[in-house]
Order: C-alpha cells, then sequence, then structure tokens
C-alpha cells in the first residue's frame, strides 16, 4: 500500500515543482498595450496603467515568484483584491488569492478561490497545476487526471513535465485503470505521452504489453513504427527478453518460428529479432536480388580486401535442446569471400554455443548443415551472426546467403522457444 500512495503521489509532483519553484504562468488575453506588457513586466504596466486589473494580479504573482518565504501575503492579498474589484474576471487574480490560502494551509478558501479561477478560465496553468495537487492529496485519481488533460490541452510547456510524471505514475494500477482509456481516444497530447512513457515508465514488462495493446499501434505508420521498436528496445535494454518477445511477436504478424526471414524477402523494421546489417564502407550486407539465389532476393554481403566483420545478426531465444540449422550459400559475379561463418552466441554475455564454416561459394551455390545442441546450463538468449573476414584477394570479394532454415530435431527436448529470463 506504501508504494501504491508513493506512485499516485508522482501525480502530484509535476504542480508542486512548477507551483512552489516560482514557473507561475498567466495566460491573458492581449487586448490592450497594458495587457501585453503586463505580462513581461507587471510593476512597469502598474506605473503607466494603474487601472490594469491583469497587471495588478500579475504583481502580485511575482511578489510570490520573487520571494516565496518572505512574501508579504497583506500587500499581494491587497493587490489581488484591487484587481478583482476592478475587473471580476482577472482569472490571475483569483488564482493569487488561491496561492495565498494554500501557503496559510487554508485548504477551504483555496478551494474557493481556484474554483472560482477556474470558473472564468480553464486554460490557467496555475489553477490547473494546483487542481491536480489537491485532487492527489485527497486521493482522488480522476479528479486528478481530468486536471492533468485540461493543463496539457491549453498548455503545450507543460507537457514535458506532465506527460513524464504521468508515465512514471502508470505502474500503479489504479492510475492506469482511468489513464489508459484517456490515452486510447488519442488526446492532443498522447504523443508527447506515448514518448515519455517509453523512457519513463519504470516498470515496463509489466505496464507496456497492456498500454500497447490498447493503443493498437500501427506498425505502418512510420511515427508509430519507432514508437513500437523504441518500445522493444527499451525491454531489452531491461534485460525482459520474453515480454520483448512476445512484443515483437504482437507487433509483426506472421513472425512465426525460431528464425525469422531466413529467405530475406521480407521488412527487417524490427531488429534485433529481425535481422540487423552492417553498411558501412569496409563491409556491406543488404537484402537484394542475386544471381544463382533462385531468382528471389538472398543477403547479398561484399567485404573490402583485408576487411571484416559481423555482416548480420538475428535475436534467437532457444531453449534447451537439439536444432538443425540449414541454408544455402553462394558468390555473385565477383571473387568469392574466403572465410565466412555462421556462430550461435550467447547474447550480450561471452560464449560461443555453436558455428559453422560456410563452404567456399561457387556462382551455383552449395548447400551447407549444421546439427547443434543448447544445454540446459546455456544462455537463454542467443545471437546468429554471420561473420567474414578477406585477406590476401587481389580485390574485393562478396557472397549471398539464402534459405536458412532453424528447425528442432524430433528428439529434441523443449525445443520451442523459451520464456528466457
Amino acid at each position: 500500500m506504501r508504494d501504491r500512495g508513493m506512485n499516485r503521489k508522482m501525480l502530484a509532483r509535476g504542480a508542486i515543482v512548477l507551483v512552489l519553484g516560482g514557473a507561475l504562468l498567466w495566460l491573458v488575453s492581449v487586448v490592450t498595450v497594458a495587457q501585453v506588457r503586463a505580462r513581461t513586466d507587471p510593476a512597469g504596466a502598474l506605473a503607466v496603467w494603474g487601472w490594469n486589473s491583469e497587471a495588478l494580479g500579475g504583481g502580485a504573482i511575482a511578489s510570490i515568484q520573487a520571494d516565496p518565504e518572505g512574501v508579504d501575503t497583506t500587500r499581494v492579498r491587497a493587490l489581488a483584491v484591487r484587481a478583482l474589484q476592478r475587473d471580476p474576471t482577472s482569472v490571475t487574480a483569483a488564482a493569487t488569492l488561491g496561492i495565498l490560502a494554500a501557503m496559510a494551509d487554508d485548504d477551504a478558501r483555496a478551494v474557493g478561490a481556484f474554483t472560482y479561477a477556474q470558473s472564468l478560465s480553464r486554460r490557467d496553468p496555475t489553477t490547473n497545476l494546483w487542481m491536480i495537487e489537491h485532487a492527489v492529496q485527497a486521493g482522488d485519481v480522476r479528479s486528478a487526471l481530468a486536471n492533468y488533460d485540461r493543463a496539457m490541452l491549453t498548455s503545450r510547456s507543460l507537457r514535458p513535465l506532465l506527460t513524464t510524471t504521468l508515465a512514471q505514475a502508470t505502474s500503479d494500477p489504479a492510475v492506469f485503470a482511468e489513464l489508459a482509456p484517456m490515452v486510447r481516444r488519442r488526446p492532443l497530447w498522447w504523443a508527447d505521452y506515448v514518448s515519455a512513457f517509453i523512457t519513463s515508465s519504470p516498470t515496463p514488462a509489466r505496464t507496456f504489453p497492456r498500454m500497447f495493446a490498447l493503443l493498437a499501434l500501427n506498425p505502418q505508420v512510420p511515427r508509430e513504427r519507432e514508437w513500437l521498436k523504441a518500445a522493444m528496445h527499451r525491454l531489452i535494454d531491461e534485460k525482459a527478453y520474453a515480454t520483448a518477445a512476445a512484443f515483437y511477436r504482437a507487433t509483426v504478424p506472421g513472425s512465426v518460428g525460431l528464425l525469422r526471414n531466413g529467405s530475406f524477402e521480407a521488412a527487417n523494421d524490427f531488429p534485433p529479432f529481425d535481422w540487423q546489417f552492417t553498411d558501412t564502407p569496409e563491409l556491406l550486407a543488404r537484402q537484394e536480388a542475386a544471381s544463382g539465389a533462385g531468382g528471389g532476393a538472398a543477403l547479398l554481403v561484399e567485404v573490402q580486401r583485408d576487411r571484416g566483420g559481423l555482416a548480420a545478426q538475428q535475436l534467437l531465444t532457444l531453449a534447451p535442446g537439439q536444432y538443425r540449422l540449414t541454408g544455402h550459400v553462394g558468390a555473385p559475379d565477383a571473387i568469392a569471400v574466403a572465410n565466412a561463418r555462421l556462430a550461435l552466441r550467447c547474447y550480450r554475455s561471452p560464449g560461443e554455443l555453436a558455428s559453422i564454416t560456410l563452404p567456399t561459394p561457387r556462382d551455383a551455390g552449395a548447400n551447407f548443415g549444421l546439427s547443434f545442441r543448447v544445454g540446459p546450463n546455456d544462455c537463454a538468449v542467443q545471437t546468429l551472426d554471420l561473420l567474414v573476414s578477406e585477406s590476401g584477394s587481389p580485390r574485393d570479394a562478396a557472397l549471398w546467403l539464402d534459405d536458412l532454415h532453424l528447425e528442432p530435431l524430433s528428439n529434441s527436448v523443449g525445443a520451442s522457444a523459451r520464456p528466457p529470463s
């Protein structure tokens, strides 16, 4: 229960930081020169236009900003009251009285003043922030989120702070239950929230699957595809590999099998579960049509003389068991790469579980196969790496790779992809 209370208090953090930190802003209609000047220099506006109510209210706010601890509350209250007497619709003055009441721990007066200010305008950041704080302190999550919504709809400058605070608070089930339907409706601030949620959520393994299932992002939309990729990488960074793998399968239709896109015909939008290719001047790997590859696409690798390294990689989650990897390797109209191998390695940890040196490719290509075992004590997350090197050739070399298949052997135990820890 203590953790839940602490999470809910995150909802108020944005309001507390801004209200007590002196970043109190107000929005006024630009009608006269006095009102324009009042926003930037309340005291100066008073000197020129002593009747301007917004300047009076702004002067009150400025006094609190200048010295929150030693503010002359009597003077500030007098300024705010004068402003309201001259203009009963002065939101700034009403909010000032609310701040003074809150500073004096007079909750009833603060509620009255801010409620009046909000009845005048729902666009006042100070009022909206205080309403958030008050609702959170009262444990009213729904009201707090309504005021978050209002504040972010009416003030873009508040969105970075408030969306980050919301993202952190989403780990609380009560907050999630109220917030998720709001985000699903895609309000104007939803994009800011999704970005903050991906980077700031303290519990991505628990909250990402539920939130992204509700959002139903479309990987065909560039911005939404980037969010999905970022979310998957955040899960991997958090070592939530099982959740990341399930997230990938839910995102990419038809992503079945232990090895994906072994025919190199499909897009690779979501590495590392899709292929990652090296693209440097010395070593270039890409999918394209290759002579001898049956007329379709293949993985084409070109390497400069005396160069080499990792050309392609895919993340796997193989359970303990026996497997067989097969494929076809060939050479385009160029000197064939003399040294190439496929290796099954532990992901982000030392250890190589199996490898095969590929046959020297010819124009027509050559088949190859590797049987290997993943033991119960071996790493739960692996990568399949294509490594190439070239030395001593008079010019650059190349190869193509196609028809990769990875299957469990019939006598394998637990050969399906396991949920790694």
